[in-house]
This record gives C-alpha cells, sequence and structure tokens, in this order.
C-alpha cells in the first residue's frame, strides 16, 4: 500500500442484527461499501472471560449477531500529494466531520434494513485500529480498501434522517434569516465564591430549615462541616460540586427531581450572579432533556426491540419537576440578561406539551438577540416548538440537517420522534453559545 495510505482515519462501527442471516446480509454490504475490514460474530456484551463471570448485562440481545467493519477515509488532496499525515485525513479531522457523520447515517440505515441498528463506533489513526481489530468471524479483508473523501465537499445529512414520512414541505416563513455573525454574550465576572455560597444556604434554610428536613443531595449545604469548610476559589468550583451532589457524573437519580425546586428558587435569588445563575438555568435544562436526549440516540434500538422508549423513571421525574418549574423562571423574563432569556426560552420550549398557552406566552421571541446561523437556528426551533406544530418543527430540523457542522450529533434516525430530535439539537445549540459565558465550560456542556 502507498504510505500515504497509512495516515488515514479509521472508523470502526458496530452493528447488532437480530439473526445470523441479517448479520451477514449487512456484513456483505458494508464490504461492497468499502469496508477494509468485515467480521460478524454472535452478540455478547462483554468478552468471554468476563461475561462467564458477571453475566450478560444485555440478556434482550441474546441470539442476536453484531457486525464488526473498519473503514479507513483519506482524502483527495492527501493521497494526490503525497507525504505525511499533515497532508492527509487526520489533518482535516474537524472538516470532515460532517461527511463522518453522513457515514455513520449511512450505516444505521443498513443496520435498520436488516432489522437492526448500529451500536456504536470508535475512531483513531487507521494503524491503531486495524492492529486492534478482532477478526474473529472475519467475511472481508481488502488491505488496501479506503474511501476517498473529495474537499471540499459540501456534504448534508440524508433527507430521511430527521423526516417522519408524512412531513409536509418546508414552511416559508419558518424561523428569522440569519443575521450578522453575533457577538459573544458579555456578562461580568461571577464575583465572589462565598457571596454564591451564602446565597445557597439562604435559599436551603428558607426552603428546608435544617439538613434533616432537605433532600439528601441538598443536605450538605446545611451542614456545619460545610459552613466551616474552606473556601472555594472559584464560584464555577461551588456550582459543578452543587451539579455532581444533584446529578451525579450527569447521570439523573431518583433525588435528582427533590432538588430541582432548590436550583429553580437559587436561579431566581437576586444575590446570585449573572453568570452563576446562566450557569444553574443550563444545568436545568441539559438535566431535563436526558430523558428525551437518551430516547432520539436509542431510537432505533428501541424500534429493533419493540421498546417505546428507554428513559428511566427518574428522568421522567426530573423534566416534569423543571416543566412545572418554568413558570415561575420565567416570572424573571424582563430583568434577564440576553443569554439568559435564550435558556429561558429553550425551557420552555423544551416543556411546551407540559406548560400551559398563558405561560408560554410570556416568552417574547423578538427580544431574543438571532445574529448568526448558530442562534437564529435555535430561535426558529423555539418558536416552532412553542407552537408545538409538529410540521414546523420537522420543518425546522430539516434544515438544520442539511448544513454541514450546524447541528452536532444529529443524525437520528425515522424512528425518532420529531419533536424528541428538535428539543436535543435546541439543547445542544443554546448550551454551545452559552458555555463560553456561563460557568459550564469546564463540564463539556450537555454531554
Amino acid at each position: 500500500m502507498d504510505e500515504v495510505m497509512r495516515h488515514g482515519w479509521g472508523v470502526q462501527y458496530v452493528l447488532t442484527l437480530p439473526t445470523e442471516s441479517a448479520a451477514g446480509e449487512a456484513a456483505d454490504e458494508l464490504a461492497r461499501h468499502g469496508c477494509r475490514l468485515v467480521a460478524a460474530r454472535e452478540h455478547r456484551s462483554l468478552p468471554f472471560e468476563l461475561s462467564d463471570w458477571y453475566g450478560d448485562s444485555a440478556p434482550e440481545l441474546a441470539g442476536w449477531w453484531q457486525v464488526f467493519a473498519l473503514a479507513v477515509y483519506v482524502t483527495e488532496a492527501g493521497s494526490e500529494r503525497g507525504g505525511g499525515p499533515e497532508q492527509g485525513f487526520v489533518a482535516r479531522l474537524p472538516d470532515m466531520r460532517p461527511y463522518l457523520n453522513e457515514e455513520a447515517a449511512r450505516v444505521a440505515e443498513v443496520a435498520r434494513s436488516h432489522g437492526g441498528f448500529a451500536d456504536g463506533c470508535s475512531e483513531g489513526h487507521e494503524a491503531t485500529l486495524e492492529r486492534g481489530f478482532d477478526r474473529s468471524g472475519l467475511r472481508h479483508e481488502d488491505a488496501d480498501a479506503v474511501l476517498t473523501v473529495a474537499e471540499p465537499r459540501d456534504v448534508t445529512e440524508p433527507r430521511d434522517v430527521t423526516e417522519p414520512p408524512d412531513v409536509t414541505e418546508p414552511r416559508p416563513t419558518v424561523g428569522p434569516a440569519p443575521g450578522p455573525a453575533p457577538l459573544p454574550w458579555f456578562l461580568p465576572d461571577p464575583g465572589d465564591p462565598a457571596l454564591v455560597c451564602a446565597a445557597a444556604i439562604a435559599v436551603a434554610e428558607r426552603m428546608y430549615g435544617s439538613a434533616e428536613n432537605a433532600p439528601e443531595a441538598l443536605a450538605w449545604l446545611l451542614d456545619e462541616d460545610f459552613a466551616f469548610a474552606d473556601p472555594y476559589e472559584r464560584v464555577d468550583d461551588f456550582l459543578a460540586e452543587l451539579d455532581d451532589a444533584v446529578a451525579h457524573q450527569g447521570t439523573c437519580t431518583p433525588g435528582t427531581a427533590t432538588a430541582v425546586p432548590f436550583l429553580a428558587a437559587l436561579a431566581a435569588e437576586p444575590d446570585v450572579p449573572a453568570r452563576a445563575r446562566l450557569t444553574i438555568l443550563v444545568d436545568l435544562l441539559r438535566h431535563s432533556t436526558a430523558g428525551v436526549r437518551d430516547d432520539v440516540a436509542l431510537a432505533d434500538r428501541n424500534a429493533a426491540l419493540g421498546r417505546a422508549s428507554t428513559q428511566t423513571e427518574a428522568q421522567r421525574t426530573v423534566r416534569h419537576a423543571v416543566a412545572d418549574a418554568v413558570p415561575g423562571l420565567l416570572g424573571r423574563w424582563a430583568h434577564a440578561t440576553d443569554a439568559e432569556r435564550h435558556v429561558l426560552a429553550a425551557l420552555a420550549a423544551a416543556h411546551r406539551p407540559r406548560t400551559g398557552a398563558e405561560i408560554i406566552a410570556s416568552v417574547r421571541l423578538t427580544d431574543l438577540d438571532a445574529a448568526g446561523a448558530d442562534r437564529a437556528d435555535a430561535v426558529a426551533l423555539i418558536g416552532a416548538l412553542l407552537r408545538d406544530d409538529e410540521a414546523d418543527v420537522a420543518a425546522v430540523v430539516r434544515r438544520l440537517a442539511a448544513r454541514p457542522g450546524r447541528v452536532p450529533g444529529t443524525t437520528a434516525g425515522p424512528h425518532a420522534r420529531t419533536r424528541d430530535v428538535g428539543v436535543v439539537i435546541l439543547s445542544r445549540l443554546v448550551t454551545r453559545d452559552v458555555g463560553g459565558t456561563s460557568c459550564i465550560t469546564a463540564r463539556g456542556g450537555d454531554g
């Protein structure tokens, strides 16, 4: 093989199929597509030596099969000029991400067409992935196979990735046209962490009186050890600890919902700086949409297994608790910063079916800054979700999906509910936009 090809970018796709026959057909299709290595073997959620000890963590997939396919991507420029990785796909990886998203959607369609689902992927330098590829059940090998990506290339998502079969054509009036490039949100530094801690303690004392009466996730705020603990160096340190106590590592638990009224009250506390308040609002948006994100990400799996949803009871309870808090949060609209209004509007839109029309009327879209494509897209999506018009939501989602790099992580298939896809996109757009302004940057957005 030409030396430059060794600098390609490898992606190993995993597909889960209901039968050996379906796995073989999918494997053959991926081989024809240009994958270098393709193997098929019976599903095991853990290696043999571990599953025999711990048991199968996915008993519902007993008897199913998996296909493992390694595809290697190079750029036309890299293969034509020769040379090292600086001229190949790896150096252009950010530019090529839309193409890889398109490839992931194509692989997911292969899995769907054979009654299964795409079950994730791993990426890395081609030589690394090729060395680590498990050849058990190998069905196809072509050491020279590469998929060449033309550059520049204006790639779009397949039309059906977010569009249900009965969706009408886009309406010309959906959403504002993108304005000039947006300016970064400006909010003062959150200031002294002690003041934010004092505000949190005051809210907790007002709501619960003592640690014994507080929810488990918040009792530490009223504990004597906390009162005399070393001070925080930054406001973000305290907010990160608070968020982890409420939803450890971003996972909603039965105790998360009990903390939502406190978080909503803290976000409305006058002594809380705007940047800290923004962080709390974004945390509420992330946690209340976690179950919807899981449903969108696992829509094909749920359909293949005959399930309607994989949301946990904790996720549903948190979603309802945040929806109940939205009317009170919107009461700050007139005094909120521009960045806060974006998050408040997103919260109202994400919980529209549970929030009454009279409350929704307090969200004034004309108050929202729509400069730049991302903000214009977010405002258009907020409007469509607030109207609870699925055709409008589908039109906006379809338009967003057709913009390379515009919608992060959106390769949802036809099994995902249109509104759910819209909520997930909105959460990511808003979180990405305000992340540099609030204190959530170090926590990685909405995950």
